[in-house]
């Protein structure tokens, strides 16, 4: 975790295998983990992680919709899985993906 108006390193979190994408809006912080295939929701001022919701494979880039709940994550996915975008809500109640043109 980066302090960026300070510009100091504040902690290095464990448990999140080959972060990728970080969003950070309203407290909430979401990190793509490519070498998990999960997004983590981690809270801003405790850095408690609140859940890990499963992505496609290689999750890279990440957005965050607050007022809403939501999180979108784009996976480039692997050999043998191509390319999607995936829509959660952070609750884990409901979630959805679309195959994304590329790799295949």
């Amino acid at each position: 975790m980066i302090d960026h108006d300070a510009g100091r390193h504040i902690a290095t979190l464990p448990g999140f295998p080959e972060a990728a994408g970080v969003v950070a809006d309203d407290g909430h912080v979401l990190v793509t983990n490519r070498g998990a295939a999960t997004l983590a929701w981690v809270h801003a001022q405790t850095l408690e992680t609140r859940t890990i919701l499963k992505t496609g494979p290689r999750p890279n880039g990440v957005a965050i919709v607050s007022r809403q709940g939501l999180a979108i994550a784009a996976c480039i996915g692997d050999d043998s899985h191509g390319p999607t975008l995936h829509v959660l809500s952070l609750d884990g109640n409901r979630g959805y993906s679309i195959d994304l043109p590329g790799r295949w």
